[in-house]
């Protein structure tokens, strides 16, 4: 069964907004915890940071690992 997410955005819309003002990589729990406590998304999943972290994986064109399970937006 996938996440259902219940906010306004997908867990890779948030996690672009988050990181895109982040002032440093995060890892995926943490842009979790700041995409929730912004209202950017609500979800019912039982490992949250995990399902962020395959979102991360899975959107190699926006996303970038710089090691340390910290993830940060490309830049163009």
């Amino acid at each position: 069964m996938s996440a259902e997410v219940i906010g306004s955005m997908s867990f890779t819309e948030a996690a672009y907004k988050v990181l895109k003002y982040s002032k440093m990589p995060l890892k995926p729990t943490e842009v979790v915890e700041i995409a929730i406590k912004k209202g950017f998304i609500v979800t019912n999943s039982k490992r949250p940071g995990a399902t962020m972290a395959a979102r991360l994986w899975g959107d190699r064109e926006r996303f970038v690992s710089v090691g340390g399970g910290r993830w940060t937006i490309k830049i163009d």
